[in-house]
């Protein structure tokens, strides 16, 4: 995962297993509202922490 910062955008991109990429616009600008890229970046980090752990 990386985050590609402009002017007037915020987007997450996320690399795929087969190499094609999302990106995820931020648009949220009041909580409820839009899509939170960066809670969207937390669930993808939390799934990964807990698969990880899953394999030990």
């Amino acid at each position: 995962m990386r985050w590609d910062r402009g002017h007037s955008y915020t987007n997450l991109v996320v690399r795929m297993h087969d190499g094609h990429e999302h990106h995820i616009r931020h648009t949220t600008t009041a909580p409820g509202w839009g899509v939170d890229a960066y809670e969207v970046e937390k669930a993808i980090q939390d799934a990964l922490n807990l698969h990880s752990t899953q394999e030990h």
